[in-house]
């Protein structure tokens, strides 16, 4: 063994490389080779003059630059032969709807017309026997009137209503009809005794204390009874509204008041309502001026 150590400050001997020298020949003599020398930048001619030439544009037409593309009817998806992976899921019960006719409100309006027409028959009634056209006219000479109270309930509160019955003899005008029992009831005026009042003989009365009912006939009492059979037509025009329509003042109502007034348009819905309305407001109005004129 040999206790050879190599150095650590000895520089390692490069290896000559696999292949081999560079060729080494006799250096370069004489300058090395120059070209021509530089002459400056070409000269140029003057500009041209006129319009610069016009030529077709670059490329093929706009109408062959993108062709239309060809449309295809779509087709629908094909339908897997595979049964889906989950069962289809029923669709909860859905609830029934609403009636497609407002029944109720036309019930409202059929109830508006039958009850309103029922109220001016009445007053219209007792308007004809106030104004001595039906009926015995004659007088009813007043011998003692009693007077009556009536208790009723108005607006959650108890009222009292007080009348007459005024009993006496009445005369018809042509002498041939007496009646010594006549009564002149419920009358909301008080008549002295001796004093003679133009009555109207209605018919036969239905209570047996007395054989005929009597109404004052004056044209003041017939121009409030006339006036309320016409004022009632009001509500029958009302209700012909809400029986075409089915609209009536309520939170159940199915139609609202812009809908029912567009759908009144049809036909002569409207010009019949206002028709009615008119002639309720003006016949009120005229019976009610000659009752205080005449």
């Amino acid at each position: 063994m040999s206790n050879y150590q190599p150095n650590p400050y000895q520089q390692p001997q490069s290896q000559p490389p696999p292949w081999g020298p560079p060729p080494q020949g006799p250096p370069l003599q004489g300058p090395p080779p120059q070209g021509p020398p530089y002459q400056g930048p070409p000269p140029q001619g003057p500009p041209p003059q006129g319009p610069p030439p016009q030529g077709p544009p670059f490329g093929p037409p706009a109408a062959q630059q993108y062709p239309a593309q060809q449309q295809y009817p779509q087709q629908p998806p094909a339908q897997s032969p595979y049964p889906a992976p989950y069962p289809a899921q029923p669709q909860p019960p859905q609830p029934p709807a609403g009636p497609k006719v407002p029944v109720l409100g036309r019930l409202v309006g059929a109830g508006i017309i039958v009850v309103a027409l029922l109220f001016s028959g009445f007053f219209g009634w007792e308007g004809l026997y106030a104004a001595g056209i039906r009926g015995t006219h004659g007088e009813l000479k007043v011998e003692k009137c009693t007077v009556k109270y009536e208790r009723y309930r108005s607006h959650g509160h108890y009222r009292t209503r007080r009348s007459y019955d005024c009993y006496g003899t009445f005369t018809s005008d042509d002498g041939k009809t007496k009646d010594i029992n006549a009564v002149l009831d419920d009358s909301k005026l008080r008549y002295d005794a001796d004093e003679t009042v133009s009555v109207t003989q209605a018919g036969e009365a239905v209570s047996t204390t007395r054989d005929f009912d009597y109404v004052v006939s004056d044209a003041k009492h017939a121009g409030y009874d006339f006036a309320g059979a016409f004022a009632l037509l009001i509500a029958v025009a009302l209700g012909i509204f809400c029986t075409v329509t089915g609209y009536f003042p309520g939170k159940r109502c199915q139609v609202s008041y812009n809908q029912a007034w567009r759908a009144s348009a049809r036909g002569a819905t409207r010009p019949v309502i206002i028709a009615v309305g008119a002639i309720g407001a003006l016949g009120a109005l005229v019976s009610l001026i000659l009752g205080f004129a005449l």
